[in-house]
This record gives structure tokens, sequence and C-alpha cells, in this order.
């Protein structure tokens, strides 16, 4: 049997082995199992079937002076357990008639003597008696055996810690020489109410992964392995692939440490990758498109440390080298590499303030906020590259009836120094209504504004396909943005009026869907300069929305 209990600011896990025979007792009596429990926490019952009855308390009950002492239990009031002051001076006599004084020569051997069950028998080893200061008598009382023949067990100023501390020393004598009681002291035999410390025990949440084959490149594949503790104080994530030959593979291993209130991650990682850009993964313009292949790879380290349940600042503190080579096409139309080689080892902190309030429905936020600020710089550690790059993001949305909402982005973005990096617009995330990446600069501003609201809530077609839409929601939204380098201006004069310059914009409308485990969305923007409108662009896009 094992439960949750909470205490001391925190949740344990407690496990009874074997709670039929350690209650055995108590639920064969139909006594409470309340006292069982208060016995339990003071850690006075042991598990195990060499367990002797439980000390049982019963609220409130009494026991007659002249009982006999034969039964497997002897009930013992709440003020006596709840309470580690003596109780012969409180001790109250019970109809007026005297009652038998116990002898002060009591042994506490005596004390521990094992009563019979309740068919007769002695067989059953019995815990310490503890008698009821209500069925005490008064000072001077006449002595009185007990119908067993036994003297009676008990003492005027008898304490509650006395008795408890005999019980205990009664149950370790009673362990029998061979059994769960004398396996080693690292056996799982513990003392119910002992608490444990925690112990990792870790198993994989999720395996994923692929094969393939073609016969120009060869083998391919993929796989992504998570592997956690059962609290979830520490995962780790190991994703790799596989292309042909291990040259063009890559892998990345992090591991997560979260059992305190600040997280710490760890990783490493290795990437190659091939480009046909005008444009590095640092964000260095070469000027035009060229061919090149990039390996980066090196370490990081993180923490995370959380302010409230909605705010968090996070450090991280990366160290990458990449490896750059250049690559030419030849005369019969291949791409060969050349000599051409860019090597640099960066050194890459950051900060950033999350600040997160947002409740999510089925495909995207539905009210509250989300906002960051981050600052990142970067310098290489034998050579004078170097960047700064600040980015502050704002996200609102305001739950407009049951089922409409108003969502809200702000973006901007700046970096300097004499690598600055380059920001790109344009597309399905960022403005609709352009190719992707159409614009770039080292500095940013987007906005963009939408009108969520239910489209259709269950479509069923018959033929010519068989076909069920069920949970649509339609979007309305605008976009506007501009990156720009030096020199910045929004718009200008024309003939026919102000047309936007450096500002694009864009409108549309959409549609969005969860298809399983998947959220379909698609988008057609118009652009705009205020005065003419282009031709639509469709977007599609898999995720959720901003």
């Amino acid at each position: 049997m094992a439960m949750a209990v909470y205490g001391h600011g925190g949740w344990d896990i407690a496990a009874v082995k074997a709670p039929l025979e350690a209650f055995g007792d108590a639920i064969a009596g139909g006594k409470s199992t309340a006292s069982v429990d208060r016995a339990y926490l003071r850690g006075e019952v042991l598990s195990g079937p060499w367990m002797p009855a439980p000390c049982t308390v019963a609220a409130g009950e009494e026991t007659d002076g002249d009982e006999e002492r034969g039964n497997d239990e002897h009930v013992v009031s709440e003020e006596q357990v709840g309470s580690e002051e003596q109780v012969g001076d409180e001790a109250a006599a019970g109809d007026g008639e005297p009652e038998p004084v116990p002898d002060e020569a009591t042994s506490e051997e005596t004390a521990l003597a094992e009563p019979g069950i309740e068919d007769g028998t002695a067989d059953e080893p019995a815990p310490e008696v503890v008698q009821d200061p209500a069925t005490e008598a008064p000072d001077g009382a006449p002595e009185e055996d007990s119908p067993d023949g036994e003297e009676d067990i008990g003492d005027a100023n008898l304490t509650v810690t006395k008795a408890r501390a005999a019980y205990r020393t009664a149950l370790g004598e009673r362990r029998p020489a061979a059994g769960p009681a004398a396996a080693d002291p690292d056996d799982d035999v513990r003392r119910i109410g002992s608490v444990e410390r925690y112990r990792p025990r870790f198993s994989p949440d999720w395996i994923s992964g692929g094969l393939g084959y073609t016969s120009g490149y060869g083998f391919s594949g993929t796989a992504q392995i998570a592997v956690s503790d059962v609290l979830g104080n520490h995962r780790f994530y190991l994703a790799t692939d596989f292309f042909s030959s291990l040259e063009s593979s890559d892998f990345q291993l992090l591991y997560e440490h979260l059992a305190r209130r600040a997280n710490y991650s760890f990783g490493v990682y290795n990437y190659k990758y091939y480009y046909h850009s005008n444009h590095t993964w640092l964000g260095e313009d070469l000027g035009e498109k060229r061919y090149f292949a990039e390996r980066s790879y090196g370490a990081s380290a993180g923490v995370s440390y959380p302010f409230s349940m909605f705010s968090r600042v996070e450090l991280d503190l990366s160290v990458i080298s990449v490896d750059r080579q250049f690559a030419e096409e030849n005369e019969q139309g291949y791409i060969e590499l050349t000599d051409e080689e860019v090597t640099r080892s960066l050194f890459i902190p950051s900060i950033r303030l999350v600040n997160d309030t947002t409740l999510w429905g089925s495909i995207g936020p539905l009210s509250g906020g989300r906002s960051s600020i981050s600052l990142q710089r970067a310098w290489e550690t034998d050579g004078d590259f170097s960047y700064m790059t600040a980015i502050a993001d704002v996200r609102k949305y305001v739950r407009m009836g049951a089922r409409h909402s108003l969502a809200i982005k702000l973006v901007g973005a700046r970096s300097s120094s004499r690598d600055a990096q380059n920001f790109y617009m344009g597309g399905v995330n960022s403005l609709r209504g352009y190719e992707d990446y159409e614009f770039h600069g080292r500095n940013l501003t987007l906005a963009s504004l939408e009108f969520r609201y239910p489209f259709i809530d269950h479509l069923e077609i018959a033929s010519p396909i068989p076909l069920s839409l069920w949970g649509l929601r339609g979007v309305m939204f605008v976009d506007a943005g501009a990156v720009w380098d030096d020199e910045f201006r929004g718009s200008t004069h024309a003939s026919d009026g102000r047309r936007l310059k450096d500002i694009k914009a864009s409108y549309g409308i959409g549609a969005r869907m969860r298809l399983s485990m998947f959220i379909v969305r698609v988008d057609w923007a118009w652009p705009t300069d205020l005065q003419t409108t282009g031709n639509a662009t469709t977007h599609f896009a898999l995720g959720a929305e901003f």
C-alpha cells in the first residue's frame, strides 16, 4: 500500500508492505483505523508477517477495572497517547468502588508480558499494555490479582514516553532470528514511518527513430530518446542522425537537473549542414549566394531561476567552434569543395527575462500574455569577430466572449558591433504576404494583430469522398514590419498619395484545425503599400498560433 504524504513543505511517498497483515488485527476487531494511523505515524507499527498486534488507540473509549488482561488488544485513551505528560495524578475512580492498585515493584519485563490471543492460546506475541487513567485506582486501594494470575500492569506515574519506548523495545526483542527482520540493514524491510532518501531510477519516456536507404546516398536514419526518473528531477535527451557517412552525422546530448528551484542544464552537440545562401549561420553577409558547408560543435550550460510561477531569469553560456568550407560548381555541373576555409571559436553568454501568464486552448493561447527580453554577447577567443544582440518580444491575448479572442504581437530587435547579425523578415511566421526571408537587416520591428473566431464546428461530406471536419477556427489579421541597417524611411510621398517604403504591410484571412497531434494553419495574405494591393500569397504551416 503506497500513499502520498504531505508535510514539512513537501511531498513524500509512504509505503506499507503486506498491509492486511500489518493492520489485520485492527481490521478484524473493527477498531477505528485512525488509531492505527496515529501509531503508524509515530513509528510504533512494523511491517511484515512477524509483527505483533498493533497498539490500538480509540478516542473516548474506556475499560473496566476488572477486565481480563488476556485480550490481544488494549484500548488507550486518545488523551493519553496525545500527551507526553504524566497521567497518574489525573486518574479518576471508575464508579466510586475501590480499584486494585498495581504493584509498584512491577518490572518492565512484566509490563511486556505476552497475553494470549482470543482463543486463549499464548502463541502470538502482543504489545505492551498501558493502563487507562480512567480505570486506575486511587491511592491506598487494596491490591488484587488479575484473573489470569498475572500481576496487573501499569504505574500511576507511567508516562506515554516510557510506554512508547517499551513498546519499541518489545518489538525489537520479538523479531525472529531468521526471516525479514534478520536480513541485512540495507534490506527493503523498513520500520513503517521511517523516511527513506529518494533514489532516482531512470526509464525511457519516449523513443523514436527511422531508417532509410537510397542507391545514390546509401543508408540514413534518425533516433531520439528521452530518459527521466520517476519524479522528473533528472532528464536526459539524446538526438542523432546518420546520413551516408559519419562525417555528415549530427548529435545532441542534453541533461537537465530540475530537483531544486533553480534548474540547471548541460549539453554537447555537433552539427553538419550544407548551404547555398548569401549569409552564414552566424549572420555574416557573404554579398552573394555561395555554396558552403559548416560544422559547428561545442558545449553549453544554463540555469533558470523562477521569481514566481509566471516569471523567471535564464542565464546561458555557450562555447562553440565553426569550421566552414566553401564549394563551387564545376564544368560538369557538380558541386565540389574548394580550399577556402574559415574557422571560428566563439564564447557566447546570454541573459533572458521571461514572463508568461497565458491560458492555452486547443490550437493556441486564449488569454493572458507573454513577454521576454534577451541580451546576447559574442566574441572570438582568438580573433576579432564579435556582436551584441538585443531582442524584445511582447504578446497579449484578450478574451472577447467565450469563443473569440484578440491576439497582439510586438517584436523589436537590434544587433551591433563589428559583425552584427542580420534579422530576416517575411513568410508564415513573421510577415505574411511576402516570400520567406525576403527582407533582412540589423534592425527589426514587427507587429501582428489577429482576430480569432470559431469557423466550422462540424461538417460532414458524404460524397464524392467521405470527409468530416470539426473544430475549425478562423482568423483575420494585419501584419506590418520593417528591417533596415543604417537609414530608415518608413513611407514616402507619391503622386497618388503616401506609400509605405521601408515599412511592409499585409492583411488576410486564415483557418486553423487540429489534426491528430498536429495543428494545421493555412493563411491567405495580400501585401499592400496603402495605395496598391498585390496578389495573394498562400502560407501553410504546422504548429500552434503565436
